[in-house]
């Protein structure tokens, strides 16, 4: 995976892809929709994913059934149009994807401070280049054009211009955003994107599909490129890109919003405290501003919830209590999701040999049953639990004894088929 390096003097920092055109052709959407914050391109703010804001989900456009929307030519090219030498596209441009739960409130700067958020472009142009505003100074962003090998990039504080993409031939291609950094390291503002020999933008392909990722460090992908347990975490060791939720996401053709923090519980955090636990945090758009709420009014498909691994931090947590915690989340979110069906699962850090004599997880797993059969009890089928086996040594560590790539790719195995059995998929 290659790294920019900032030329001195220069704002604009040029990520080389080498790429090939592709070659099958692309299908027009029969609507074209606007910009939201959560897998959605309708600027109603609802992530609904479908772009006509009814809460309908949209075929995949490219005809291939892989949900990716990767564009395969320039068949959605009109024979009258011709290529401009510039094109200026504002960030509030019905046609860029927002997926993960971005703040619209300044449509020309959409703010969004949970790893995993991007933005998608599909373009037919030689070059492309985008402005990002790091407001916390110290965020990584990867580049992925046509969905392939990403490209790294080490943001500077403020905004700057970074050409993303150069030397594209002819035809349509996506080019992608995605944050990979969590919530303590700041904000990102996307702003204008400029084309260059180019023709308009394309229409977006929206997933059919929306997954969203409940969770701590594993779900961010916390320090999963460090080089061992040993390792001191910082923001470039982190990938979320590579943690098992976008990992999985991308399998299933769906669009991926992680909701997760290095530290926090359902019950109580890493630290024992009760300050801002998950289910409070669930509740923001941006992590670090209590008074922007999001506002529901999407419906996902799955939710799955990895929490539990900082509540057994300080020692098993008493039963109850934690049932309880749990519960009542679960119960929050058929609230505000009432199809979505919701996946308990256990962190792969917790064993059942260390601390000696706690058995934490197969603890976990009974407390994580008791919080399914009440549901059930309930009358709710969709809430399920799904296990996921201790992480190994020999599958690599990442900084501070937490899963490697590799092992979140053993987590996602883990997870993917019973989700397409639970969901038909």
């Amino acid at each position: 995976m290659n790294r920019t390096v900032h030329p001195e003097r220069r704002a604009i920092v040029w990520v080389l892809l080498g790429l090939v055109a592709l070659v099958s052709p692309i299908a027009a959407c029969d609507e074209e929709p606007e910009p939201s914050g959560d897998a959605d391109a309708d600027g109603d703010g609802d992530g609904d994913g479908d772009g006509d804001g009814d809460g309908d989900a949209d075929a995949d456009a490219d005809g291939d059934g892989d949900g990716d929307g990767d564009a395969d030519t320039d068949a959605d090219t009109d024979a009258d149009e011709e290529r401009s030498a510039e094109i200026d596209v504002p960030a509030s441009d019905p046609h860029l994807l927002y997926t993960g739960r971005f703040d619209q409130s300044d449509p020309d700067a959409p703010r969004c401070g949970w790893s995993g958020c991007a933005v998608t472009a599909w373009v037919d142009a030689s070059s492309v280049s985008v402005i990002i505003d790091d407001l916390g100074g110290e965020n990584f962003v990867n580049v992925v054009v046509d969905q392939g090998e990403p490209t790294v990039l080490d943001l500077e504080p403020g905004p700057v211009e970074y050409v993303v993409a150069d030397g594209l031939a002819p035809g349509t291609h996506s080019v992608q955003i995605f944050r990979r950094t969590e919530s303590f390291f700041g904000e990102l503002a996307m702003g204008d994107w400029t084309l260059e020999d180019a023709l308009p933008l394309r229409v977006p392909q929206v997933p059919d599909r929306e997954m969203v990722f409940v969770g701590d460090s594993i779900t961010c992908g916390y320090g999963n490129e460090g080089a061992g347990p040993d390792c001191a975490f910082s923001a470039d060791t982190e990938n979320a890109y590579l943690a098992y939720g976008a990992v999985l996401a991308r399998r299933l053709d769906a669009a991926y919003t992680g909701i997760a923090w290095s530290g926090k519980g359902i019950y109580r955090n890493y630290d024992g405290g009760q300050d801002e636990l998950m289910p409070e945090l669930y509740e923001r758009t941006l992590p670090r501003d209590a008074s922007s709420q999001w506002p529901f009014s999407d419906e996902p498909d799955v939710i799955v919830i990895n929490l539990g691994t900082n509540d057994f931090a300080s020692g098993t947590p008493p039963r109850d209590a934690f049932v309880s915690a749990y519960l009542a989340f679960v119960e929050r979110l058929r609230e505000v999701s009432p199809d979505a069906h919701i996946v308990c699962t256990n962190g792969p850090m917790l064993s059942d040999s260390w601390p000696a004599g706690e058995s934490q997880l197969t603890t976990i797993r009974s407390y994580l049953q008791d919080v399914v059969d009440a549901r059930l009890a309930a009358g709710d089928d969709r809430v399920h639990q799904m296990e996921l086996e201790e992480q190994q040594e020999s599958d690599g560590l990442g900084c501070d004894w937490h899963p490697s790539v590799l092992t979140h790719e053993i987590m996602a195995d883990a997870l993917e088929g019973p989700i397409r059995e639970a969901l038909g998929w």
